[in-house]
C-alpha cells in the first residue's frame, strides 16, 4: 500500500487548482506586490480571485485600487470554499512579496503542494 504525505498547507479544490495554475504558468500577467491588484498587475492570490470572477473587481468584492491602498488576501469564504487554508495563503504571499518568486515558480510550488 503506497501512502501519501499530506500536505502541511492542505487540498484545493482541484478544478481551481488547475485554473490558476494554468493561469499563473502562462506568463500573461504582470507581477504585483502588496495587493491583489494594483492596476494591470496582480499577485498571486490576485491572480486567483481573476481566475474565479473577473467581475468581482469591478463589484468591489475584491479590493485593488491603483495605489497601494488596498487589501493583500483573498477575501475568507472564497478561501473556505476553493479550500484555501490561511497557512498556505500567508505562505504565498511571503513568497510573492518578501522572496519575490515569479508567477510562475509560484504556479508550479501550488501544483505540487496544494
Amino acid at each position: 500500500m503506497v501512502s501519501k504525505k499530506k500536505s502541511v498547507y492542505g487540498k484545493v479544490d482541484r478544478t481551481w487548482k488547475r485554473r490558476w495554475v494554468k493561469r499563473l504558468l502562462s506568463g500573461k500577467d504582470t507581477q504585483a506586490t502588496g495587493q491583489l491588484r494594483i492596476g494591470d498587475g496582480f499577485c498571486c492570490l490576485g491572480v486567483f480571485c481573476d481566475v474565479y470572477d473577473p467581475k468581482r473587481w469591478r463589484a468591489n468584492e475584491y479590493k485593488y485600487s491603483t495605489t497601494r491602498v488596498s487589501c493583500s488576501v483573498i477575501p475568507s469564504p472564497l478561501m473556505k470554499k476553493i479550500g484555501l487554508t490561511e497557512l498556505a495563503s500567508s505562505f504565498l504571499v511571503e513568497a510573492n512579496d518578501s522572496k519575490r518568486w515569479s508567477l510562475k515558480r509560484i504556479g508550479r510550488w501550488i501544483d505540487k503542494n496544494l
